[in-house]
This record gives structure tokens, sequence and C-alpha cells, in this order.
């Protein structure tokens, strides 16, 4: 971006960058080690597409494939995925909007506390919305040992969105303009009470397909 990397058949750094553009001894060695792992200008870019589209999402050097942009409404979790696999996932299916349904939007794992997954989705230009409202309270959730319990948890859930319409017509009315992603932790969204507002929306005609 700031023209350190000359872009020809092989990657090299340009002559004394720290004079031109004033960069730390330290960012130098950075770029010429990054330069000397990639024996080419068409692989470097190849590398950025692949496994950090986010800094690549207006780049027109490379054709990329067309993307969906219909509205469209999604589910996700975040269980067994790092917050750059996720935010990637989120990036394949142009999302635009994140709709946290947690009650609590509070994570151990690093990147998906509210805070940090605000940060993350706005570096690349995906909103994100909490309607805490949509989620389970901790407490309902703690004695959850088995199949039978969870269905409980289930059904409770269920009667209470007779009474959270508001809360549902958000989701609709975002879901009718733009593609967003409802997120939970459960990587099986039939362990998750997502599933369960997923059927409320398709009930009143919106599908929802879980990533």
């Amino acid at each position: 971006q700031q023209g350190l990397l000359e872009k020809k058949e092989c990657v090299q750094t340009l002559k004394a960058p720290e004079k031109e553009f004033g960069i730390s001894t330290e960012l130098e060695q950075t770029i010429l080690k990054i330069s000397k792992q990639f024996s080419s200008a068409k692989k470097f870019e190849q590398f950025i597409y692949t496994h950090y589209p986010e800094y690549a999402l207006r780049s027109e050097l490379t054709p990329r494939k067309k993307q969906e942009t219909s509205p469209q409404v999604f589910s996700i979790g975040y269980q067994g995925k790092n917050i750059d696999g996720f935010r990637n996932q989120l990036i394949q299916n142009n999302v635009s909007v994140l709709v946290d349904v947690r009650n609590h939007a509070f994570s151990m794992k690093h990147g998906f506390s509210k805070k940090q997954l605000e940060k993350y989705l706005e570096r690349t230009g995906i909103a994100y919305e909490h309607i805490k409202e949509l989620g389970v309270e901790s407490k309902k959730r703690k004695n959850l040992e088995n199949k039978n319990t969870l269905q409980k948890l289930f059904v409770e859930y269920r009667k209470e969105l007779g009474n959270k319409k508001e809360f549902v017509q958000k989701i609709m009315e975002l879901g009718k303009k733009k593609r967003i992603a409802l997120l939970c932790f459960e990587a099986n969204p039939q362990e998750c009470h997502r599933s369960i507002l997923g059927q409320k929306l398709e009930s009143q005609g919106m599908p929802v397909l879980h990533l």
C-alpha cells in the first residue's frame, strides 16, 4: 500500500525504504522477511486473497468470484472457530450485518466478546447489531444435562418469542434488505436457540440458511 514492495516478476523491496518512507528498522526487517517467502508478486497476491480476503475487498488486481448480493438470513455459531476464520466465512457469504442474539455477549474465546467482535467486523465493513432480548439468560442454560432438558428450554423459548414480536420484526426488516447472520455459540444450530428463532422467521416467510 505504501509502495514498499515493487510488483515485478519477483517480489523485492525498494532501495532504502527507511529514507524514503521513514520506516523503522524493525518494520524494514519484517518487509524483507515477507519478500523472501514469495518467489513472485503473483504468489504473494494469491496468498493474501486466500488467507486474508478482508484486505483485498476493494482490490482490482485479481478478478474475484461474483458474490451473491440478494437479501438473505443466515445463522452461524463460533464454536470451534478462531476470529479470522469466522470473519472470513462471513466475507465469503457477503454478510453485511452480524446480529448477535446472545443474551450476554461475552466469551472467553478471543475476539468474540461484544467490543472485540464489533471492532474486528468494523475493519471488514460488516455492521454489528446486538439484540440481547432474543437471547437465553445464562441461568436458564446452567442445568442443561441432556437433550430432554434442552428441548424443554426450546419449548419455553418458543413461547417467549410470542412476547418479543418487535425484536423478531427488527430481524425481519433487516433480512428483507440485507444479508445478515444470526450469531450464537453452538456450531450445531439444533443445539442452539437460534434454530428456534430461525423457525419463527421461516414461519413468517423468511428462509434461514445455517452456515
